[in-house]
């Protein structure tokens, strides 16, 4: 979805380009789930549409929960989260093909909070855009604070898993 919509509002590209562009990425997009979702009905006899047909999955009411959301989101970017609100903020003096990748990409990932089940597997498409935004806001640092903190946020995320695994919910 991202992908469209950066090639949709692209200036540069036109009409007939934009089509062709959004035809090969339906294309690609088709030619690998369309044959996953066959494979699974011939083996289990079961597809995403029997999984919505008969309400989804069982324990909505103990996943979709305030501490698991915020331990999910969490785990995708750790320390990382605390500088996406600087990188919005660098964004005014960014050119401007840069702030339409930022705005256009940046609140799609979260559709994966309707999704009515929340895990960090579902949440991963945040966290490229998100992470595009922090850099943008370290960027302007020195070297040696930039290594600095990519290590700390490393270091940090691994213990985060390690330590996830023991949080009970």
């Amino acid at each position: 979805m991202v992908f469209a919509l950066i090639i949709l509002f692209h200036p540069a590209f036109t009409f007939r380009s934009k089509t062709l562009y959004l035809i090969a990425y339906a294309a690609l997009f088709l030619v690998v789930h369309i044959p996953w979702q066959i494979f699974v009905l011939s083996v289990s006899e079961f597809t995403y549409a029997d999984w919505y047909r008969i309400g989804g999955a069982s324990g909505f009411s103990y996943e979709f929960t305030p501490k698991n959301i915020a331990k999910s989101t969490a785990a995708l970017l750790g320390i990382m989260w605390l500088f996406v609100p600087q990188g919005f903020a660098r964004l005014r003096d960014a050119p401007s093909y840069q702030r339409l990748f930022a705005y256009i990409s940046s609140p799609v990932p979260f559709i994966g909070y309707v999704w009515g089940f929340v895990s960090s597997r579902l949440l991963y498409v945040i966290a490229p855009p998100m992470l595009l935004i922090s850099i943008l806001a370290i960027r302007a640092w020195q070297r040696k604070y930039q290594i600095a903190h990519v290590s700390a946020a490393v270091a940090l995320n691994l213990g985060w898993l390690v330590l996830s695994y023991k949080v009970t919910l």
